[in-house]
């Protein structure tokens, strides 16, 4: 006769099975968290990459006989915290760029006009931006280039749209900087490397410029993740609170600047970002820029050092930074770090 189990060794069994279930479950959730965050690590670390591969490309053939500008803009809804911003910056490079846009024939050149910066999303074609899509927002960081190329078909007046390829008033003949769309539209510059070097306050060739390519509302590269026309200027999604700074020699060592503790003293008394005063909310900084030009609206006369005599935000020709800091933060897709992870990349300048 078999003997069949007993109430208690059967309680003892389910128990048994449900701690083995329970286990299970807990090594299966620790093995779905760990795949996640490996997903999520690699993600950031392809991006961070990205970002800085091509930093260092641009940033190995800097010109350093052009302008160099850069733009500096703390949290306007958080303005008491300086090292939440999104700053910008404009140079001049050389190396092998190609073109990447729709708007004209592919084409290459050796010398660029190179920005970076915080994106807004737009609906195409109308640079509208719909309220939480600004640059405050957008979490895109932006990479604009116009190349300037020896191609004829970007110095020939005769090539236009090809719905009427002799109508007067071409587009290229007329592509003009100081329209925010052109600046976003197209990817070669009809200033040309020469004039950019000695740029003045004249009716064709002004601070309006300056303007054009740092203005937030305009300004700044107008993305639609919808529509391919825009995407040349796509650096890479997921990427917020973008800074930099500038290295000068004081005291035998590197100061950055803009910053909460120049001399690292542990006292931010002497912050570059003053929360009590308003005005240096967001302003310029402009190297190997002539001092006959205007400094755009939102920069003030504010630099005061010993280091160079200079006069709201303009430093003398042949002064130059010695490195660059650039400070950002990037989130995965899936939101598995949800605060981000924030990382710095120097540039040095030096040769």
């Amino acid at each position: 006769m078999r003997k069949a189990f007993t109430i208690v060794e059967l309680l003892i069994a389910m128990g048994l099975f449900g701690m083995l279930l329970a286990a299970s479950g807990v090594i299966f959730a620790t093995a779905v968290n760990a795949h996640r965050t490996a997903e999520a690590t690699t993600e950031i670390s392809q991006k961070l990459a990205a970002i800085t591969d091509q930093l260092n490309a641009d940033f190995r053939g800097l010109q350093k006989d052009c302008p160099i500008a850069i733009w500096f803009e703390v949290d306007p809804c958080d303005p008491c915290n300086p090292d939440v911003r999104y700053d910008q910056i404009l140079f001049f490079a050389s190396g092998d760029f190609q073109s990447y846009g729709y708007n004209s024939p592919p084409f290459t050149g050796n010398t660029a006009r190179v920005y970076y910066g915080q994106a807004n999303i737009i609906d195409y074609p109308d640079r509208a931006v719909a309220e939480g899509n600004e640059y405050l927002n957008s979490n895109i960081l932006a990479r604009r280039q116009h190349i300037y190329s020896s191609d004829p078909y970007f110095s020939d007046p005769c090539h236009f749209f090809p719905t009427d390829p002799c109508a007067p008033g071409g587009w290229l003949a007329s592509f003009d900087i100081t329209s925010f769309a052109d600046n976003d539209r197209f990817e070669h510059d009809n200033i040309t490397f020469s004039q950019w070097k000695v740029i003045t306050n004249d009716p064709c060739n002004n601070n309006d410029i300056i303007t054009t390519c740092f203005d937030n509302t305009d300004g700044r590269p107008g993305i639609d993740i919808d529509n391919a026309e825009t995407l040349h200027m796509f650096m890479a999604p997921g990427v917020s609170h973008f800074q930099i700074q500038w290295a000068y020699p004081r005291g035998g060592q590197l100061r950055w600047w803009p910053s909460t503790d120049p001399d690292g003293d542990g006292d931010d008394t002497d912050s570059d970002f003053e929360p009590s005063a308003m005005n240096r909310d967001k302003f310029g900084i402009y190297f190997n820029m002539p001092t006959v030009v205007d400094v755009p609206p939102g920069a003030t006369d504010w630099l005061d050092y010993t280091l160079a005599q200079t006069q709201a935000g303009f430093f003398p020709f042949g002064f130059f930074p010695e490195a660059l800091k650039f400070t950002f933060t990037l989130y995965d897709s899936k939101g598995v770090f949800g605060e981000g992870k924030t990382f710095t990349h120097i540039v040095y300048l030096d040769d």
